[in-house]
């Protein structure tokens, strides 16, 4: 329920815009998340693990709720926290921002990369390097998907969307490919 949170301390990075007032902090960072999110994110990763080892072909996994519940910054962050602390790449595709922003972590390091999303970013020579079953693709819709094309990624797909017509055109963009 909403008023089940869990409090997390850590130093984190936060791509995007919604979040940005965390970027750069060089201090512990609190943050409350609502414990269901915890246990999506733990079905999630099940998820990923089983379509990393060709054993689903389940490839995306979407956290829907009304406006304001912190699927972007609250779920997402998370998301990406548990990703990075285990060593996986993740790309974050703010459709906002019109970014993809690609992170890892390099001898112990976290290192991000950025680009401005076109037609042709997901077709690039640069995704394909960064792109593979045991990435996670993590989108931040928000008015639509840009020019996300899941039917060209191996990346396993997070997305957190509204009920109504971000999920209306993610199930689209699902159907045309």
């Amino acid at each position: 329920t909403a008023m089940q949170l869990v409090r997390i301390t850590k130093n984190i990075l936060v791509p995007g815009h919604r979040a940005s007032w965390i970027r750069g902090s060089r201090h512990p960072v609190t943050l409350f998340y609502r414990k269901a999110f915890s246990e999506a994110v733990r079905r999630f990763r099940e998820r990923h693990q089983l379509h990393r080892e060709g054993k689903s072909s389940i490839d995306c996994c979407i956290l829907s709720g009304q406006s304001g519940i912190a699927k972007s910054v609250a779920f997402l962050l998370m998301y990406i926290k548990v990703a990075l602390k285990n060593d996986e790449k993740v790309a974050f595709y703010s459709v906002p921002e019109g970014i993809l922003y690609c992170i890892y972590v390099e001898n112990g390091t976290v290192k991000c990369s950025t680009s401005v999303v076109t037609p042709l970013t997901f077709h690039s020579e640069e995704w394909k390097s960064f792109d593979s079953t045991s990435t996670h693709l993590v989108v931040d819709p928000e008015n639509g998907f840009g020019h996300l094309n899941v039917n060209v990624t191996k990346a396993f797909v997070v997305v957190a969307s509204s009920p109504n017509k971000e999920w209306k055109q993610f199930e689209k963009l699902l159907k045309a490919g």
